[in-house]
């Protein structure tokens, strides 16, 4: 009784104050957020997304430790924040991140998620059945639904092989993985195939294109994401036949062999990489190997 009539004395008070104009302080909570995933493990996932830089603005299309794009930012409510993920806090792009999460799963960070162990947190059995659209597949909802089942039906059994393709047929590799050169890193970031002008170059393994078009240095190109997590460029084409949020089969079509950009004469430029930034590439042969090609 004594606490009832005290918390009663204590409102009495606070109204008498506000009516004679007296401004009461807000007070705001300090305990700190918690996080269904720890702050450790998203460290982790952005330390292979971003190697750890949050205010990251590479310029390719995505933002942020996490490597958010712009409209799964503002999807999930980035927008309160920040216009873009990388002039927000960490703290802001894991509240965001763990939005996705709970809907989209571990998937939305298709590779990192298992180099950090994200796809072993309890959070990700809890997501929904409704994938609203993966971090990189943001296109018209019948076209990323179709994403997604390919994605899942490729997933569905990990011992099966996916269907694979040489990017050009019966071509040389004339410049090697890594050999030194006058090359922005120090040396050659993918492999060179010596093909004429026109060559019919084609997607190594089924996937959505992340981007077609000119692209720098790369000349034309299109860059692509695989349901293994991931992606492959193929550059210095002549012409582009296929456009951002595609989907595409193994062997399919994307483009004509050619020279634009910064090349000397006429080969297809391919790159393997784990996520979609010029430092993450990796062994293009030993990539194609691994789809069971022997090129």
């Amino acid at each position: 009784m004594r606490s009832r009539t005290a918390a009663a004395r204590r409102r009495r008070s606070r109204r008498t104050l506000l009516a004679a104009g007296v401004s009461l302080p807000i007070l705001l909570s300090t305990a700190p957020v918690a996080f269904a995933v720890s702050s450790e493990t998203w460290d982790r996932v952005a330390a292979c997304e971003s190697s750890g830089n949050w205010n990251i603005n590479t310029g390719n299309g995505f933002y942020g430790g996490l490597q958010f794009l712009p409209s799964t930012w503002a999807e999930y409510g980035g927008l309160r924040y920040a216009q873009n993920a990388h002039e927000a806090t960490k703290e802001q792009q894991i509240e965001i991140a763990e939005k996705v999460l709970a809907v989209q799963g571990p998937d939305a960070w298709p590779h990192c998620s298992k180099v950090a162990g994200l796809a072993d947190s309890d959070t990700s059995s809890q997501k929904t059945e409704i994938k609203s659209g993966s971090r990189v597949d943001q296109q018209s909802e019948d076209s990323q639904n179709a994403a997604l089942v390919t994605t899942d039906q490729a997933a569905s059994s990990s011992s099966a092989r996916i269907t694979a393709s040489a990017p050009v047929v019966g071509a040389n590799v004339t410049t090697a993985y890594r050999q030194a050169g006058s090359w922005a890193a120090g040396y050659h970031t993918g492999v060179d195939f010596a093909v004429p002008t026109g060559t019919a170059v084609r997607a190594v393994t089924q996937g959505t294109v992340i981007s077609a078009g000119w692209a720098g240095s790369y000349g034309n190109a299109v860059v692509l994401r695989h349901p293994d997590g991931m992606y492959t460029l193929y550059a210095h084409l002549s012409s582009v036949s296929v456009g951002t949020g595609q989907n595409v089969a193994a062997a399919q079509q994307i483009g004509l062999s050619g020279s634009t950009g910064n090349s000397t004469g006429p080969h297809l430029h391919f790159e393997a990489r784990t996520r979609n930034s010029y430092h993450a590439h990796v062994d293009p042969i030993a990539y194609l190997r691994s789809l069971g090609l022997s090129t």
